[in-house]
């Protein structure tokens, strides 16, 4: 609103500009309003920030520049500039967004570096002005330069003059065809006092400002990232003493000690299982690491072996974690190289029982075979055998059934059986 009074404004009398004055009556009333109501709130605590204090400067100055508006006085001096400074509230009002987070780091590095600044704005005058009075001495009173540079006078003709040639030449503002080519013929000598007051001013003492200010920022975005870290690590310790009364609660005994049933049962509870992921510690995780955090193998936890193993979960690995780990890696390493060449004995046992195994398989197919053929003998046997028992059998009901004939008198054969 104060660019567009400033463009479309007919006048300075308030029928010039109504609805400008409008306006800033309505703003006016809206500042004063949030100073009065953050006063009312913050009491003389209000007045100890310095941005408080310059808001407060402005609606004083807004407020007063209203009544003597309205009052037909004449504003004071530079009273409607100061005005401008209104848009300093931006600055104010970005510093606690996150989305221009990086346009605050840059606005707080240049507050933060005035005194550079300071410092390297009176390193340049004091710069400018040797650098003018040497050029003045040099060429501005030598009477050939202004008769070969007629615009001599312009550039070089005093020492305030010289001190803008300088200003536009460390600028890089077109000095070469206004300055650089005329002053190298009418003195070589002035023009390497120019080129020094470049080297020197232009890529020196300006770059310098830049390099300040670009490790101020860095060093405030450090410093920021510093404090958000230590900020985090004040939550996280909130946060595990919160869970060592959690676990506290869950000691129905009173000793100090939990067991594993009563451990699911924890790591399970509402009250606990958020302040777990909170943590980045999962509870099947958290029942896997109750092994590993009962260090005195007692199948117990306390408490404070429950919050160091979070600690060791969460936080970064140390030192004496990297050893132990090392030394872990290094005795499961021995055990599974005994353990390896364990197995490769075993398997050298293996072999010699499978080749006597095989051997085994051999006589034993031989000998089944020769079961086999003895079988076969006996079944023969037995089946001759039995062809036998049945001629006997038959012999034996024929000489039963079938008695022999008697011999007749007179038979010589009979005779001599019976003989």
């Amino acid at each position: 609103m104060v660019g567009i009074e400033v463009d479309y404004s007919r006048g300075s009398r308030i029928e010039d500009k109504v609805e400008f004055f409008l306006a800033e009556i309505l703003f006016g009333f809206v500042f004063a309003f949030e100073t009065a109501t953050r006063v009312h709130r913050d009491g003389w605590s209000y007045f100890e920030d310095a941005w408080n204090l310059f808001d407060y400067c402005l609606v004083v100055l807004s407020i007063s520049d209203i009544f003597i508006a309205t009052a037909n006085i004449p504003s004071v001096i530079g009273g409607k500039s100061l005005r401008v400074l209104r848009f300093l509230r931006v600055v104010r009002s970005i510093r606690g967004l996150k989305a221009v987070s990086g346009l605050w780091i840059i606005i707080q590095g240049l507050l933060d570096s005035w005194r550079t600044v300071f410092w390297v704005f009176c390193i340049c005058v004091v710069l400018i002005y040797c650098c003018a009075v040497a050029l003045t001495t040099v060429c501005g009173q030598d009477g050939k330069t202004a008769d070969q540079w007629r615009s001599s006078d312009i550039y070089v003709g005093s020492v305030t003059k010289s001190m803008l040639t300088v200003l536009q030449i460390i600028t890089l503002d077109n000095w070469t065809e206004d300055v650089g080519r005329p002053l190298v013929d009418a003195s070589p000598l002035a023009f390497a006092i120019l080129l020094g007051a470049i080297v020197v001013l232009s890529f020196g003492t300006l770059n310098i400002l830049v390099a300040v200010m670009v490790d101020r920022i860095s060093m405030i975005d450090a410093n920021k990232k510093e404090s958000s870290q230590k900020l985090l690590e004040r939550t996280e310790h909130a946060l595990l003493d919160t869970i060592a009364a959690d676990f506290d609660a869950f000691d129905s005994d009173g000793d100090g000690f939990i067991g594993m049933k009563e451990f699911r049962k924890m790591i399970r509870s509402p009250a606990l299982t958020p302040k777990l992921a909170l943590l980045g510690v999962n509870f099947d995780e958290a029942e896997s690491l109750f092994e590993v955090m009962d260090a005195d193998r007692s199948g117990t936890l306390s408490s404070q072996e429950f919050i160091n193993g979070l600690l060791k979960v969460k936080g970064a690995a140390k030192g004496m974690d990297v050893v132990h780990l090392i030394s872990f890696a290094q005795k499961e390493g021995l055990r599974a190289a005994r353990f390896v060449e364990l197995v490769r004995q075993l398997s050298t046992r293996v072999d010699v029982m499978l080749e006597r195994m095989e051997e085994c398989g051999i006589a034993m197919s031989t000998e089944l075979l020769c079961r086999n053929r003895a079988a076969d003998r006996e079944e023969k046997i037995w089946r001759l055998a039995s062809h036998v028992k049945d001629v006997y059998n038959k012999i034996h009901r024929d000489t039963a059934t079938n008695y022999p004939i008697l011999p007749q008198d007179g038979d010589s054969d009979c005779d001599d059986v019976l003989s």
